[in-house]
């Protein structure tokens, strides 16, 4: 298990309690992977430069600047830099940006089409 996975298995506890609890919501949750959202709206190409790397800021401000103007470039400049990382600031927007194309019926998934566990949850990354 990476290091990264190993951070949020509590908070993906968390989040398969509330949906155990309140199964309605079942339908309203996304799991949403930020590199495969970058990727789909960088035309399909994987970025160059790690997200930890100034270059790699500068390209995913760069793509999010499409969207979102000069909304990422001042969101990321004007944060709590003890409390947030930059790339923590371009994730979200990118994964706010995959949740508009969720809502507007054009996202996609990996798998295309969606599996289901044995509560009938899918198992899919939407993009």
């Amino acid at each position: 298990m990476s290091i990264q996975s190993f951070a949020i298995t509590r908070k993906v506890a968390e989040v398969d309690r509330a949906l155990e609890a309140e199964s309605t919501c079942q339908q309203s949750v996304f799991e949403v992977h930020p590199e495969l959202s970058f990727a789909t709206l960088n035309a399909g190409k994987p970025l160059d430069f790690p997200k930890k790397k100034s270059a790699g800021r500068a390209e995913r401000v760069a793509i999010l600047a499409r969207v979102f103007g000069d909304a990422p470039a001042r969101l990321v400049s004007e944060r709590n830099r003890k409390a947030v990382g930059a790339d923590d600031v371009l994730d979200a927007l990118v994964g706010l940006w995959t949740a508009m194309r969720i809502y507007n019926g054009v996202s996609e998934s990996f798998p295309a089409v969606p599996e289901r566990d044995e509560r009938g949850r899918r198992m899919a990354i939407f993009y």
